[in-house]
């Protein structure tokens, strides 16, 4: 009787050990996800990086692609295939800075910024972006809803603020920074083409810009790619983020 009770009590213990170990976004649903729970997701997550970036890099030149570009700023929070915007860099944690902050120097007297790298698309930061910006009406509004339930065209990256001050595209204006953008970007998987983005939208903010880079699915990033990496090149220098497949998994599905 006794090693029966001792049993029960080791199975409850190491279910509660599994509970407290579950990510946020796996133990609870969305409408429940407290502020920083949602300045985790939308900053510091499987789905979001701050990548720093050194601010006395060489200037990159234009190119095709495979070369560099010169660009700024970042994506905003816009459904993947230019569909409905719901909210902008930072709109989903109200209360909260989700950006890329100015960071410590490198090395030297060179500064150097925290580029944010998001992937903008995936449903777990669509479900972020809409609980901060409806609170405790995020699961009822008719708007998010449909945010939610409309289907991606592309994979969607976000980044915000590589270049401080908004500065950027050579005076080349919107559609020849746009032009640049997308030769300088890709998403790269081992022993496959690099992806490109196919559209790129640019949203001004305060500071800086947010860019959107959509990119193509058909040629679809599976579990079995293991990691893809994201590179981007600024007039700064490169933006370089891998993401690991298997840890963005979300309720059981690859989320992109």
């Amino acid at each position: 009787m006794l090693r029966k009770t001792f049993l029960i009590l080791g199975v409850g213990l190491v279910a509660s050990i599994g509970l407290l170990a579950a990510d946020f976004w796996a133990a609870k649903p969305f409408t429940e996800w407290s502020d920083k729970d949602l300045q985790k997701m939308l900053s510091n997550s499987p789905w979001a990086h701050a990548v720093p970036i050194s601010m006395g890099g060489r200037g990159a030149g234009t190119g095709g692609r495979g070369g560099r570009g010169g660009s700024n700023g970042m994506g905003e929070v816009s459904s993947a295939g230019g569909g409905e915007s719901i909210g902008g860099a930072g709109a989903a944690n109200r209360r909260g800075a989700v950006s890329g902050d100015e960071g410590t120097p490198g090395s030297g007297n060179t500064p150097a910024v925290n580029v944010l790298v998001r992937w903008q698309s995936a449903l777990p930061v669509k479900q972020a972006i809409l609980k901060g910006k409806y609170s405790i009406e995020a699961a009822s509004s008719e708007e998010a809803k449909k945010f939610l339930a409309q289907e991606e065209p592309f994979y969607v990256i976000m980044v915000h603020n590589p270049v401080p001050g908004g500065r950027g595209g050579g005076g080349a204006g919107v559609d020849g920074a746009k032009e640049m953008i997308k030769s300088a970007t890709t998403l790269r998987r081992k022993g496959k083409d690099p992806m490109y983005p196919e559209k790129v939208e640019i949203v001004p903010r305060q500071g800086g810009l947010d860019i959107f880079l959509m990119f193509p699915k058909k040629d679809a990033i599976t579990e079995d790619d293991k990691d893809v990496e994201f590179v981007f090149q600024t007039q700064m220098g490169e933006v370089k983020q891998r993401f690991k497949l298997k840890e963005m998994m979300f309720d059981g599905k690859l989320a992109l």
